[in-house]
């Protein structure tokens, strides 16, 4: 059965790096996108036109039920958008290399779900009326569907999956890794101070390595800095935020990060020992293959973006190429 919802591969960006912002500052979005919004565009990539009605919706479906009630932040609401120009830059993407499939196969399909839904006495009206998309929304979001897997099960072979594995190795066998932080939150001083002072502390470990539990206790402020700035083992899958575990899954034993940015502040992050995993790329199979399509996705977005015609209309908050809020 085809799935109705929207199909492309969400990464940090959204909805979990807004689900942070969500979390921590107890913000998320409107939910009830109203009429007038179905037909205002909101940005134009290439020949595909983004409403903001879409934009809207996309919002709904990722935050959920538990938010309806509370109006979104511009940067939710610019993080959204971005995910969506990314979606349509692969979009082109696959429309210029000859991966778009044909108005055929839209509406062979759609007539296969719609045959679904008659069996369980549902019109295909009533299905888009419940979902508030439109019919042209729905053809889209076929078309991106059976694309995108199109070209997925082209690309993705199982050799490039095995490959895949060996290079990322720690981040699918069930890895752990045993680290050590110095902390700097927030509010203390700004970024900019924050990066200076977590920079100095790394020329001065430079100079005499064996320093780090003293620095760690004049300069830290988290709670286990008289322990050495001690975290304890870690996973791919937590419990420190993902920023943070990036960083400390590409470190060596003995090895300091350079200064990491996390929601709860800026960290200098120490590997003090490494727990090999016991999981080969077939017990892995189905995070490998996730992984694989997510970084596939921002790839191409990143690289093809160049040759792709963007226009945003400002009638929605959209982020600039620095992945700041545009003013």
């Amino acid at each position: 059965m085809m799935n109705s919802k929207f199909c492309c591969p969400v990464r940090s960006d959204f909805p979990i790096a807004i689900l942070w912002v969500v979390i921590l500052a107890g913000l998320t979005c409107s939910q009830n996108p109203n009429q007038e919004s179905a037909n205002v565009v909101v940005a134009n990539i290439g020949d595909h036109k983004i409403y903001q009605k879409t934009v809207e919706r996309f919002i709904d479906q990722n935050l959920g039920e538990r938010n309806r009630s509370i109006i979104g932040t511009n940067l939710i609401k610019a993080q959204a958008l971005e995910h969506l120009v990314r979606r349509a830059i692969v979009r082109d993407f696959l429309v210029k290399k000859g991966y778009w499939v044909g108005e055929n196969a839209v509406r062979l399909d759609i007539e296969s779900f719609e045959s679904q839904l008659k069996r369980a006495d549902v019109s295909l009206e009533d299905h888009l009326r419940e979902k508030k998309t439109t019919i042209e929304q729905f053809e889209f979001e076929t078309g991106w569907k059976l694309s995108w897997d199109s070209y997925l099960n082209r690309v993705l072979t199982e050799k490039v999956l095995a490959n895949y594995f060996e290079r990322n190795r720690t981040k699918f066998d069930g890895t752990q890794i045993k680290v050590a932080q110095v902390l700097v939150k927030h509010g203390s001083d700004t970024d900019e101070a924050c990066v200076k002072k977590l920079k100095g502390i790394l020329e001065q470990l430079a100079a005499q390595p064996l320093d780090w539990s003293k620095l760690v206790a004049q300069h830290s402020e988290a709670a286990s800095k008289d322990l050495a700035g001690l975290v304890g083992w870690i996973s791919i899958d937590g419990p420190m935020p993902p920023d943070f575990t990036e960083a400390a899954f590409k470190l060596g034993v003995g090895r300091i990060s350079p200064p990491v940015k996390t929601a709860i502040g800026w960290h200098l992050i120490k590997c003090l020992e490494i727990k090999p995993g016991k999981k080969g790329p077939q017990d892995a199979h189905g995070e490998v293959l996730a992984s694989a399509k997510q970084e596939l996705f921002f790839k191409i977005a990143r690289d093809h973006r160049k040759n792709v015609a963007i226009q945003f209309s400002g009638s929605w908050p959209h982020l600039d190429e620095s992945g700041k809020l545009a003013e």
